[in-house]
């Protein structure tokens, strides 16, 4: 695992991260430049910098937003750093060039804008790890693209931890991968504003009837329980080939939802309170059957292996393919502040 920057040469970043594939997309035009990989062992994010310091990201990525995109293909990651990428304001402007669509209806996460474009990531305990995930792939229709902006890093930790779906779907054993690529992730959720977030929350109504709307437009069958809580189960595939690619990647919540991968004295808490028809999130195979332990902790492995890690720097601005990129966050002391856009979603 990276967890430092390291000091790299400016030609580092025309090295090819993928063995027996083509040379990177080349940035540099003398206002902006690759200045390196934040992780050469798993080849990303791609490190980009100005020239100088009046260069603004804004108008210089209007110009070569192919170009940007063509290297987000390559590398599955772009950290802007020294570009000031610091407020809301100033995400949803670059985040707006660089998409076709941001997504405003994201119940998961706290609007942070007037527009709602711009959000704040799900609240959780800054002393726990939230594990590596494809944001929003429980659902029937999830973002392509995703920014983090940093506003203020944390005094420790904190780290937005990155996995390459592609090759974390090349290093999974054919064993473990292959009831996921046939049948599939079944995902069931209670939600619950004790545990988790309320239905209210994640639709956006107080009316069951639109609620229920909202489900099945999802492909979600659901059930309301006696207390007035809502369960709902859907089935999703595991298992993507980029659109432009053509590359697999493994992008899925797996691992974000089974209750094998909580911490000990968590699971046991929540299994001796609700028991396991009750947890907040789990998951199986599409069909139903239960997910060994011993499965997700072989996924698990493979996932702590591949992770890099960089520390956050005030203004640094990370671009990530949520198809061949997952992502999670580090514990932390201190004040944290990251805003975050999702765009370009995909039906599944």
């Amino acid at each position: 695992m990276q967890n430092e920057m390291p000091a790299m040469k400016a030609d580092s970043a025309t090295k090819a991260p993928h063995a027996n594939e083509p040379q990177p997309p080349v940035i540099d035009d003398g206002e902006v430049r690759a200045v390196g990989i934040v992780c050469n062992k798993n080849g990303f994010p791609l490190i980009i910098q100005p020239a100088r310091g009046d260069i603004s990201l804004v108008n210089w990525s209007q110009i070569n937003r192919q170009l940007l995109e063509q290297t987000v293909d390559y590398f599955g990651g772009l950290l802007f750093r020294g570009f000031g990428i610091d407020s809301a304001e100033v995400l949803e402007e670059i985040a707006s060039v660089l998409t076709s669509e941001l997504i405003t209806e994201n119940g998961e996460h706290v609007p942070a804008s007037p527009t709602n474009r711009i959000q704040t990531p799900v609240p959780y305990s800054s002393q726990k790890k939230l594990l590596w995930h494809n944001e929003n792939t429980f659902n029937s229709s999830w973002p392509t693209r995703i920014f983090f902006a940093c506003a203020i890093p944390a005094r420790s930790g904190g780290e937005t931890p990155l996995v390459d779906s592609r090759r974390l779907f090349s290093a999974l054993p054919l064993e473990v991968k292959s009831p996921f690529i046939e049948k599939g992730i079944m995902y069931v959720r209670n939600y619950s504003e004790v545990l988790g977030l309320s239905w209210q929350k994640v639709f956006g109504t107080d009316n069951r009837v639109e609620a229920e709307g909202k489900a099945k437009l999802e492909g979600m069958r659901f059930e309301w329980n006696q207390d007035g809580s809502l369960k709902t189960t859907c089935v999703r595939p595991a298992t993507y080939q980029h659109p432009r690619t053509n590359e697999w990647c493994w992008c899925n919540q797996a691992q974000h939802w089974h209750p094998s991968c909580l911490d000990e004295i968590t699971r046991a808490y929540l299994l001796e309170r609700m028991g396991e028809a009750q947890l907040p999130r789990n998951c199986y195979y599409g069909d139903g059957t239960a997910i060994p332990a011993e499965i997700m902790n072989t996924i698990l492995d493979v996932l702590q292996e591949m992770e890099v890690c960089f520390p956050w720097q005030k203004g640094d601005l990370l671009m990530i393919d949520n198809l061949m990129v997952a992502h999670g966050r580090n514990p932390y002391a201190g004040k944290r502040k990251i805003f975050v856009a999702l765009g370009d979603p995909i039906e599944v």
